[in-house]
């Protein structure tokens, strides 16, 4: 497993344990927010970044009777997630320290 996809995983855990995949919105924006956090401390090129909400989605999927295809995961869900410019910066670095910490 690579250490970008544990991070992701880990990422995933804790916003699941947190509540925040109840509600879209705190979904996709924890997740820019980590991975605009994890991309300054982890140098992740534009593939690194999609291929991590890839990750992320993949987790998700496990918990559905219909996964999410991996071309509807890059082609509409992570544009919208790497394209949102309101991080919320102590979240990002909270749920990153805490993927860190559990990686």
């Amino acid at each position: 497993m690579t250490r970008l996809k544990g991070l992701t995983q880990n990422c995933f855990m804790y916003m699941m344990a947190k509540g925040m995949l109840n509600n879209q919105n705190d979904t996709i924006k924890g997740l820019a927010s980590f991975i605009y956090i994890l991309t300054a401390n982890e140098r992740c090129s534009r593939k690194e970044m999609e291929d991590c909400v890839v990750y992320f989605f993949e987790e998700y999927s496990k918990g559905l009777n219909n996964p999410l295809p991996e071309y509807y995961v890059r082609s509409t869900i992570a544009p919208a997630v790497l394209n949102i410019n309101n991080f919320d910066v102590p979240l990002g670095a909270s749920i990153y320290a805490i993927a860190i910490k559990n990686y």
